[in-house]
């Protein structure tokens, strides 16, 4: 997934809040405290999506092992 573009742009939130904080910027202090929250929440919402595909892949493929399997001389079919 794509959970590095959001990271850094919290990064550089972090990076502007501390450059806003040298130079006594508050309205650059506030813009980038919502990029770091925006960026850190979409970052978190991603995660929690990758692991739904993850938990979903894992219930599509659960059970289903090659020791399960037989295969039918006869029939070309794999049967369980």
């Amino acid at each position: 997934m794509f959970i590095g573009f959001p990271l850094s742009g919290a990064l550089w939130g972090f990076v502007i809040m501390v450059a806003s904080i040298i130079f006594w910027n508050l309205q650059t202090f506030v813009f980038s405290l919502l990029l770091m929250i925006i960026c850190l929440i979409t970052t978190y919402r991603l995660y929690e999506y990758s692991q739904w595909k993850g938990m979903q892949h894992d219930k599509q493929f659960k059970g289903l092992h090659n020791s399960d399997l037989q295969f039918d001389d006869n029939d070309s079919t794999i049967k369980r």
